[in-house]
């Protein structure tokens, strides 16, 4: 019990819950944002919480590296798909020896 009293364990707990408040009540503003997910702004605030503010600094960095990545890769892929990709990949034709054997079943037989 002492240990969680400790002043920088309340220090920082403060810090998380007044960046947390915050996050909360920003949320709503952020454009193409539903209201309805407004919980993950203070989730990602007290996931990136550190004791020190280079720590938190750094994991904030990386949150938004990860999720401009993961942004770039859903949107390179959907792009694929616009420009049908996939249906051009299911159309790409067979391997010529088996059309060959297809087209001419009696292709190559003696009588």
């Amino acid at each position: 019990m002492r240990e969680a009293l400790r002043g920088e364990r309340l220090i920082l707990a403060a810090k998380a819950a007044g960046a947390a408040s915050l996050a909360w009540l920003l949320a709503p503003y952020v454009p193409y944002a539903d209201a309805e997910y407004s919980y993950y702004a203070p989730l990602g605030v007290l996931v990136s919480m550190y004791p020190t503010v280079a720590g938190s600094a750094r994991a904030g960095a990386q949150s938004l590296a990860g999720l401009g990545i993961g942004i770039a890769l859903g949107l390179g892929t959907l792009g694929l798909v616009f420009v049908g990709l996939p249906a051009v990949i299911a159309r790409r034709p067979r391997h010529r020896s088996r059309d060959r054997h297809q087209r001419h079943p009696r292709a190559g037989r003696r009588r």
